[in-house]
């Protein structure tokens, strides 16, 4: 996967060098999301739905502070705005039936 770099971040020696260690980083697929709030944080739940299932187990639960959730939120709506300058424009609309199964 190509990273996008953000074209107005601030010069590296002013916020310090951020080295990731993805080491021991887990990956999963997720294809639904659901946010939940609180007075004190952001809970993010992501799942994978099959079919028309109603019951969908979290994989990954992400719990961010208010303020750190605003900065994944400008630095999500930042990447996705850099891949629709790149690949087109994504669609967010839901898949009609007929679109689900290929008929």
């Amino acid at each position: 996967m190509e990273e996008m770099k953000r074209t107005d971040a601030e010069p590296t020696e002013a916020r310090g060098q951020i080295k990731l260690d993805q080491s021991s980083a887990e990956v999963s697929y997720a294809n639904f999301a659901l946010v939940a709030t609180g007075l004190e944080e952001f809970v993010l739940n992501f799942g994978v739905r099959t079919g028309e299932e109603t019951t969908i187990k979290v994989s990954s639960k992400v719990i961010l502070s208010p303020k750190n959730a605003k900065r994944f939120a400008g630095a999500l709506a930042q990447s996705i705005r850099l891949y629709e300058e790149r690949f087109g424009t994504i669609d967010p609309s839901f898949p009609t039936p007929r679109e689900k199964t290929g008929k």
